[in-house]
């Protein structure tokens, strides 16, 4: 019981480090965005912005999900599934919580950062799941 309880403050604190980590990398790389020049990019300031920000947070999400599932010393089935649990909690925080906060009243804006939402992540995802499905 007692190695149960240990286990929070370690994942308290790896969530704070990683936490760090990936807003350093959203930052450092938008700045280096910022200095490309705009005849290079087919998205607009704004949408190369929510691109990076979808990219970033839920990379490093599914890092910290697919390392946590490595270290873990317990096999559970459906690896294909497991692969879109990151996916639903990115869902959840992303679309559900501004969805109970009426977001959606903001018309076009909040519909665009919906649909970038829901697609983005799949760009991650999906070498992810061939890999999975190329190994089996």
């Amino acid at each position: 019981m007692r190695h149960a309880w240990g286990f929070i403050p370690a994942a308290a604190t790896l969530a704070y480090l990683v936490t760090l980590v990936a807003n350093t990398a959203r930052i450092s790389i938008a700045l280096w965005l910022q200095r490309m020049p705009a005849e290079l990019s087919w998205l607009s300031p704004a949408q190369l912005h929510r691109f990076e920000g979808i990219f970033i947070y839920f990379g490093f999400l599914l890092l910290l999900f697919v390392v946590s599932e490595r270290m873990s010393a317990e096999k559970t089935a459906g690896q294909f599934r497991q692969s879109f649990f990151p996916l639903l909690v990115y869902y959840t925080t992303m679309l559900g919580i501004p969805l109970l906060n009426s977001a959606y009243r903001q018309g076009t804006d909040f519909w665009e950062h919906s649909l970038a939402v829901l697609l983005v992540p799949f760009l991650l995802l999906l070498p992810l799941a061939m890999f999975r499905f190329y190994r089996q």
